[in-house]
């Protein structure tokens, strides 16, 4: 069985699209509106008689156009209180009694009291021991059960179920689809048009999982954020490529309520000329010109002038020193639901630290997020100088987090992975390839010699190796925070995360102003292994040496 949640206000319009085509892939299907949305409500009464897997619920989406006589909350105070308020709003005075749309408790309202567990021996009530709604029954859900949250403006294909079963559907895993952006009705009509979407998060336009009375949405301020918080709360996440959607309208528009036209039925002449007329655009006899003239208007002036593109953006890199740990530190921050992660697909040396390379790839970015960019090159002794960071302005800002360890112990891991990849390291840039610890560093260590604050500029980055020069952090660190300033730069000890992952977590997080969150336990790599081969002697040459590096 397969029931679906849906949540919509002045959505009605798109309604008449969507449950057409969608309705038949359900058992059964909540849609969760407001009493005031009259337009909507009429329609939903309709669409009930002929459609009888479809179940109308009430809730208070947005509680300023609440009236006495409409649905209340069934939640607990505690329940009442925990609300995810986006960080962009969080900043700018957010009020919690006064959420903007509330999807996530409309969400919630029906995961806790109406998808109740079958072997469940107490019917729970909603209020005075009856029902809300005479003609809304509960569903009683075995843990075979599949749940499918999917927005107003979602077409599924035709498809849809046996792509679902192809899959075998996992405890604890989140799915999601691919989806194409459409902003013609014409445009849904076609194999392959309408804008690609990157679905990084299992965004709540479809999210499917198996039944279990322990997956809650929590309330939310605004439909944004809340999807990512829920998604978040199971260990594993999938994508359903073959599963794709199409979207009525353009992305990140109306996350705050309905209150910008970003699809237009372009079937339908009348209404095709009524948006033209609205926006104040020419009106042509040419049907695809006056598809033009929306089209432009509605990218330039509601896309891209939307409150969206307005927010503060914080550009957040992670450069790392090679085998400190530093895909252990993308982990942490990739649970985090206020930020994105990056990887340019076609990566350059310094890619995501050159200034330039970094005013390309933020052109396109999606301002109101943290983007996390993790380096596909690592910062070493021959780079550390040549940092170069754009000015921080209104709307960008830019972090820098590094991952260290013990030097010696880096050096020891670095040694590692040129003997492990061998016969082909053979070829790589290694003192001594195939011949033991000591004999590698004494070369790095003879050519540093006579290394000071004059010339350790000079001394590092003409080293033609980095086994030992790769672990000078303290010169290398204070050249990047000369550069890029020092509150710009968060360090993390390697030992730090193995030992208190949470700990370290929360430091992140506060360094990025972000809220903090429980993350789930990690794998780090490059732990501490045996170096039982590696000599005394060895080991009191690089401390003495990295000890050197600190006094100057």
């Amino acid at each position: 069985m397969i029931c679906a949640i849906t949540v919509s206000k002045n959505y009605d319009d798109l309604l008449k699209i969507t449950i057409p085509n969608n309705y038949k892939f359900f058992d059964r299907w909540y849609i969760v509106t407001q009493e005031d949305d009259t337009k909507s409500v009429k329609l939903l009464e309709s669409y009930t008689k002929k459609y009888p897997n479809l179940q109308v619920l009430f809730y208070p989406l947005v509680p300023t156009c609440s009236e006495k006589t409409h649905s209340k909350h069934m939640f607990t105070p505690n329940e009442m209180n925990s609300i995810e308020i986006p960080g962009w709003d969080r900043n700018h005075g957010a009020d919690i009694s006064k959420p903007k749309f509330d999807k996530g408790g409309a969400i919630r309202m029906v995961q806790k009291f109406y998808l109740l567990p079958e072997d469940e021996t107490r019917v729970k009530l909603c209020r005075n021991g009856q029902w809300l709604y005479e003609n809304t029954r509960p569903t009683l859900m075995t843990n075979d059960d599949l749940v499918l949250i999917i927005d107003c403006d979602i077409l599924l294909p035709d498809n849809t179920i046996e792509l679902i079963n192809k899959n075998i559907i996992e405890e604890d895993t989140i799915y999601g689809a691919t989806r194409h952006d459409c902003l013609f009705y014409s445009d849904t009509q076609k194999t392959y048009e309408g804008m690609p979407y990157h679905n990084w998060c299992i965004d709540g336009f479809f999210q499917l999982y198996k039944y279990k009375n322990k997956y809650l949405y929590k309330r939310s301020y605004s439909a944004s954020v809340c999807d990512t918080q829920f998604a978040n709360t199971f260990k594993h996440k999938q994508i359903l490529n073959e599963i794709k959607c199409k979207h009525l309208g353009l992305p990140r528009i109306n996350w705050n309520g309905r209150d910008n036209v970003n699809f237009v039925d372009d079937t339908d002449m009348k209404n095709l000329n009524t948006v033209l007329k609205h926006y104040k655009l020419p009106v042509s006899d040419d049907v695809e010109s006056n598809r033009g003239y929306i089209r432009d208007y509605i990218r330039s002036e509601i896309y891209q002038g939307s409150w969206w593109n307005e927010l503060p953006t914080q550009m957040v890199f992670i450069p790392g020193f090679s085998r400190c740990g530093t895909g252990s530190l993308v982990s942490i921050l990739s649970q985090h639901p206020y930020i994105e992660s990056y990887l340019d697909e076609n990566p350059e040396k310094g890619a995501t630290l050159d200034f330039h390379r970094i005013k390309l790839l933020t052109s396109d970015m999606n301002f109101g997020v943290n983007w996390m960019f993790h380096a596909p090159h690592y910062v070493n002794h021959k780079t550390f100088n040549n940092l170069k960071l754009p000015e921080a302005n209104r709307k960008v800002t830019y972090k820098y987090i590094f991952m260290r360890r013990n030097p010696v112990e880096r050096a020891i891991s670095e040694y590692r992975r040129y003997m492990d990849a061998m016969p082909s390291s053979l070829a790589w840039n290694w003192p001594s390839p195939g011949r033991s610890f000591q004999h590698n560093i004494e070369y790095e260590l003879d050519y540093l010699s006579g290394i000071n604050k004059n010339n350790y500029i000079e001394k590092l980055t003409e080293c033609p190796t980095g086994i030992v020069c790769d672990g000078a952090y303290t010169i290398m660190l204070d050249r990047v925070r000369d550069i890029v300033g020092k509150d710009n730069v968060l360090v993390i000890d390697l030992e730090s995360l193995i030992n208190n992952q949470q700990q370290v977590a929360s430091k992140i997080f506060k360094f990025l102003n972000l809220a903090k969150i429980e993350t789930k336990p990690i794998r780090v790599r490059n732990r501490t292994f045996d170096t039982s081969h590696i000599s005394t002697h060895s080991r009191l040459q690089l401390q003495r040496f990295y000890s050197s590096l600190s006094k100057l």
